[in-house]
């Protein structure tokens, strides 16, 4: 069976190589190099890589004329996509005899769209999952191959909880493409309840903005402030990060803060990771909520409680 795989991050990697190592992947689509860091050193996606690496055939080309003649050309049976970041058309979805598998990192219909672990930690959920499907032409709205559930754990980021569901697909998209090869056909499909389906848009560096009038009245103790920043630093966490604006007019990332176990019920706990770069300092109430490191514009990250409690009194 000859498989392409469309990915770009470091979580489509890990997945493509759990892959490769079962069946070999003869083809990658992938981002272009692009400039990374404040250096702006152009870096190739992780998946372009590990496909150099593996000398696996990689194609950055944006042209879907010139990707639908590499499929051709190869004789493509069946693709993956994860993370890809790209509409799939479907001039390109009908080529394949088994057509395009997707890892969708959300209990679908649920979180349909760009962020789905990022809207799960922000909305406070107590569980998500991840599901492998068939995609067609619209957004994240394929009959569902397989699912299986996780539980977000109080002090989940957004960083963490994606490494937790990347290991929960692995074994999910091996059995899949075992199925496939062993029965030239897909295992019993269900279709999505579309009537239920909920919907994510990709997150922007201004969505985790928060006055600081609102994190001094959190670490004062106000009980829903503290849930929802708490929740907001979770799931901006690696990025964008929580930020704010300091009274002296320069930017400050909430980076990390915690709410000890024994101080706050799960319901009554918000990690959220997009606030930028002050990393969270020891400034916290008698409730338990702390900020615990903080970076603030121009400086290294810092994990000064001294700094943040009078940055925050």
């Amino acid at each position: 069976m000859n498989i392409a795989f469309f990915g770009s991050p470091e979580i489509a990697k890990e997945i493509l190589e759990s892959i490769h190592n079962e069946f070999p992947v003869s083809f990658v689509v992938t981002q272009p190099d692009k400039p990374v860091g404040r250096k702006k050193e152009i870096t190739s996606t992780p998946v372009k890589q590990f496909a150099i690496q593996k000398n696996i055939h990689v194609s950055t080309d944006s042209s879907i004329v010139r990707t639908i003649e590499l499929f051709k050309y190869q004789s493509i049976d069946l693709a993956i996509v994860v993370a890809y970041g790209v509409i799939i058309p479907k001039e390109l979805l009908d080529i394949p005899p088994y057509g395009f598998i997707n890892v969708h990192y959300s209990f679908l219909p649920q979180y349909r769209g760009a962020s789905p672990v990022q809207s799960a930690i922000l909305n406070g959920d107590t569980e998500t999952g991840v599901t492998i499907m068939k995609m067609d032409e619209e957004l994240d709205h394929g009959e569902i191959i397989s699912q299986q559930k996780i539980a977000i754990d109080q002090n989940d980021t957004t960083e963490s909880l994606l490494n937790k569901l990347t290991e929960l697909s692995k074994p999910l998209m091996i059995e899949t493409i075992k199925y496939i090869q062993e029965h030239y056909a897909f295992p019993t499909l269900t279709t999505q309840d579309h009537t239920q389906a909920t919907y994510c848009s990709r997150i922007s560096k201004q969505d985790a903005f928060v006055e600081f009038e609102y994190i001094t009245e959190a670490l004062k103790g106000d009980e829903l402030k503290v849930k929802l920043l708490y929740n907001k630093i979770r799931a901006y966490d690696p990025w964008p990060n929580v930020w704010t604006t300091l009274p002296n007019g320069k930017r400050c990332k909430i980076i990390k803060s915690v709410i000890p176990e024994n101080k706050a019920s799960r319901k009554s706990i918000a990690t959220d990771s997009r606030f930028p770069a002050c990393r969270q300092a020891r400034r916290g109430n008698d409730k338990g909520f702390q900020i615990t490191e903080i970076q603030i514009e121009g400086k290294q990250p810092t994990e000064d409680s001294n700094l943040i409690n009078n940055l925050f009194r």
